[in-house]
């Protein structure tokens, strides 16, 4: 028999062992790590090596696919099968145990194979199904049960089937849920009913909620797309499950939290894939690594073997920028975007936004691109020459695969259009006071026409920074040109195009897109709902009936999902929090919550924009931007991310010439002020260490504490620290009011018993003070770049050092030893 191709370049490293066989014993792999037992009946278990639990047990595979007109469905059993059993090698993730087993389906066209493989590298298992058509017959691949545990609730605990935490009794399940795109609520859920869904059914459920993807209806019940995690919280064990690509299927999680027999099911959407005679599809890798919670990372392993897969874009620094979204809306001028670019030009020197990113309104509708209308009358290139004269980088939003049913495109090619099976449009959710149409991705005039726009953006307009936004769209339920693509392989050639139509060097930001099908191609990517000028979410005002929606715009929402998605930044793409909202009028947030939002956007490492109206904003909360300004680079830590719904802790590690320090910032969900402890263990101290403890927005030194420290937080707000263990020399930073990394810009921190010497470098011109603490308290000279300056003496040996306005200088100290 020839064996299905593997989809991912492999091969077997020694001669593997082939015969053809009703397995009579367990096939048993193994790894540095874990262990995977195949049995004669085609279950199989997975054990970590060096733990007690968890581990799975009693999982098995399954097909649904119809043929000639009549619904099959097979779970895997025992059979004639063809083995292959060896040592492997997977070109992104190295060698490994493998085994691959192939049969005929009885009573069918249809064979298939499946692959395990235990990485010797990397700790996790890899496993997929690959099917091949040997009929005369197409046939339709439906859904693929890669991890299935279908009797687990009649055999129960005695029965070993599902996953094993080992004592029942003291488990406190949870389960990390990931929504399907953008805008979906991801978070740790264990008995929060419905939290992940909409009560707005049609208007946003085809928008946030993958169609294909099971709605548990209990509450120890939950969803997932992608991947998701199931831990116990008492254990402090789990493990996360998911495919490393959504290149040819989307994946989706079910999660039942029954703590006396606990299963995961993770089920690849191949969506009435047409397969064709002597064709071959192989579903996306499937992976599974246990994880300890207590680990600063403890989705790491799994994250980064998606990473490898797809071959992502990582390592530029976050852009800092300004956007017209959420001030202007779509009513913006051509003048607005100009207004704004002298402003930027003006307070260079201050303010280094280097991006400019027109967003929605420039169109004369939804879906036609390539024209302005008459609030642009200049149009494109104009624009661009106005924002290149200015120094800075020039943006467009775009959203290629939706159209609003008025569109000039919808008019004169209906035949672009996804549709149902009765033959009307596919509605792509509810916007712009409009049900959206979308766009059939495999069709080859739309792809040529997206290509066509991009090229057009890119070589014709001038922008390097394109902003793709309503991306679900491709990937909605439909009757598509090409019978043969799933949703995700749609969505990702889609994405394909139009990457190999931007070039290389021009930066892709995804929104309100499915994440699988992205990785690879896209250089930021949304991670949460809109921001909004408000709180809660509202409708043209109302927060009755909205304000409990977990993906509708709001200020709540789009903090959420940056904490709960900050694993994904620096691994996958630059996170893209959304835009900072600073304003003062013209708003619904106040000023806790102005701060709350630019605190976590600023620590998220990701990009940085600004959506007001920036010559209106007032001098206080210019002093806040410049504060954030240039952004700080690198992945957070949420200490608390299974431990609750809403992380209340996000930790950013520093290091640099000062040593190591670590910024911390206390979260207050609720509407009223509230008492917080702060745990340094949270924020990574040893227990016992004295740390040097200084409030970043209310500029205090707070002393020095010893486990942890009270705060008083206030509703909606955040208090942000700065904690260092205390060093040996004889001069500490204690804080300073320059930057929000409280420390960044500090280049080189040479001292002596009685002197120090710092080379400073904040990257835009500013001014403010430095808090020190030294034995004596008292200074004996300040000197910034060979000029005397202010400083004054405060209580236990600290001290304040007032900086004159500067970019790049040099700081002497001398004291009394």
């Amino acid at each position: 028999m020839t064996l299905p191709p593997t989809g991912c370049p492999g091969d077997w490293q020694r001669p593997p062992r082939r015969i053809a066989m009703a397995i009579d014993r367990p096939l048993r792999l193994v790894s540095p790590t874990l262990a995977l037992t195949v049995h004669p009946d085609l279950r199989w278990d997975l054990a970590p090596r060096h733990a007690v639990s968890p581990s799975i047990s009693g999982a098995c595979l399954m097909v649904g696919w119809l043929e000639k007109g009549r619904r099959r469905t097979w779970r895997l059993g025992p059979g004639g099968w063809h083995v292959e059993q060896g040592e492997r090698a997977l070109e992104r993730h190295g060698r490994g145990d493998g085994v691959r087993l192939t049969a005929r389906v009885p009573d069918s066209q249809l064979e298939v194979s499946v692959e395990w493989l235990l990485p010797f590298e990397h700790d996790l298992a890899l496993w997929r199904m690959t099917f091949r058509n040997g009929g005369a017959d197409p046939v339709e691949l439906h859904q693929v049960s890669l991890l299935a545990f279908p009797d687990a609730q009649a055999t129960g605990q005695a029965g070993g089937v599902g996953v094993q935490f080992g004592e029942a009794g003291h488990r406190r399940l949870a389960w990390l849920s990931d929504g399907w795109q953008s805008w979906s609520f991801s978070g740790v859920v264990s008995g929060e009913r419905f939290v992940t869904g909409t009560r707005l059914g049609p208007l946003t459920s085809p928008m946030y909620l993958n169609p294909s993807t099971g709605r548990p209806r209990s509450r120890r019940q939950f969803s997932s797309d992608l991947f998701g995690a199931l831990v116990d919280r008492t254990g402090r064990r789990g493990l996360v499950v998911g495919q490393i690509s959504e290149r040819q299927a989307f994946a989706g999680l079910t999660a039942d939290l029954n703590p006396e027999a606990p299963v995961v099911r993770l089920t690849s959407q191949l969506d009435g894939a047409r397969l064709e005679p002597s064709a071959a599809i192989s579903t996306d890798w499937a992976a599974l690594s246990f994880v300890e919670l207590d680990r600063a990372d403890p989705l790491a392993a799994y994250l980064e073997a998606v990473a490898r897969e797809n071959g992502a874009r990582t390592g530029a620094n976050p852009p800092a920028g300004w956007c017209s979204w959420y001030y202007y809306f779509d009513n913006v001028r051509q003048q607005d975007i100009e207004r704004n670019v002298a402003w930027m030009t003006d307070h260079r020197d201050h303010f280094p936004l280097e991006l400019v990113q027109l967003d929605d309104g420039f169109q004369p509708e939804v879906g036609d691109w390539l024209v302005t209308n008459g609030r642009f009358p200049q149009g494109h290139k104009a624009l661009v020459t106005t924002i290149k004269r200015a120094g800075q980088l020039a943006g467009l939003w775009l959203a290629p695969f939706i159209a609003k049913p008025g569109a000039e495109l919808v008019r004169r090619h209906p035949d672009w259009l996804l549709r149902r099976p009765d033959g009307r449009p596919v509605r792509a959710g509810y916007n712009w006071n409009t049900f959206t149409l979308a766009l059939d991705v495999t069709h080859p005039a739309v792809l040529e026409h997206a290509g066509r726009l991009i090229r057009k953006a890119v070589e014709e307009w001038g922008y390097r920074y394109l902003k793709l936004d309503f991306l679900y769209a491709a990937a909605l339920p439909g009757c598509r040109y090409d019978p043969t693509a799933t949703r995700a392989s749609a969505l990702r050639h889609g994405l394909e195009v139009i990457r190999r139509a931007a070039g290389d060097e021009v930066l892709l930001a995804a929104c309100g897109c499915p994440l699988g099908p992205a990785v690879g191609l896209v250089d930021s990517m949304r991670i949460g709902a809109d921001v909004a000028p408000r709180w809660r979410p509202a409708y043209q005002g109302i927060e009755f009936y909205f304000s409990r929606e977990p993906s509708l715009p709001s200020t709540r929402n789009a903090v959420h999902n940056t904490l709960t998605r900050s694993h994904l930044h620096d691994r996958w793409w630059l996170n893209d929090p959304d835009c900072i909202l600073l304003r003062s009028s013209d708003t619904h947030l106040n000023p806790a919550e102005a701060e709350l939002l630019a605190t976590v956007v600023s620590l998220s490492g990701g990009t940085l924009m600004l959506s007001d109206d920036l010559p209106r904003l007032s001098k206080e909360r210019l002093a806040l931007l410049a504060r954030l300004l240039p952004p700080i680079p690198g992945r957070p830590q949420v200490p608390d991310l299974f431990e609750r719904l809403r992380p209340a802790r996000l930790v950013k590690p520093m290091q640099g010439a000062l040593g190591r320090w670590v910024l911390a910032a206390v979260i207050n969900w609720e509407d009223r002020p509230a008492d917080r402890r702060l745990d340094l263990t949270e924020a990574g101290f040893a227990p016992g260490d004295l740390v040097e403890t200084f409030d970043i927005w209310q500029r205090q030194p707070l002393g020095v504490v010893r486990d942890g420290i009270d705060l008083t937080v206030p509703p909606h707000g955040v208090r942000l620290l700065r904690l260092q263990s205390l060093p040996g020399g004889p001069i500490r930073w204690v804080g300073d009011d320059l930057h929000v990394s409280s420390g960044g810009f500090v280049k080189s921190w040479q001292t002596e018993p009685n002197h120090a010497l710092a080379q400073l470098d904040l990257g835009r011109q500013g001014q403010g003070s430095v808090w020190l603490r030294i034995p004596s308290g008292r200074l004996e000279a300040a000197v910034f770049d060979d000029e005397p300056i202010v400083w004054q003496g405060l209580l236990d040996d600290l001290i304040r050092v007032d900086l004159p306005p500067f970019r790049r200088a040099e700081l002497r100290l001398q004291w009394l030893s």
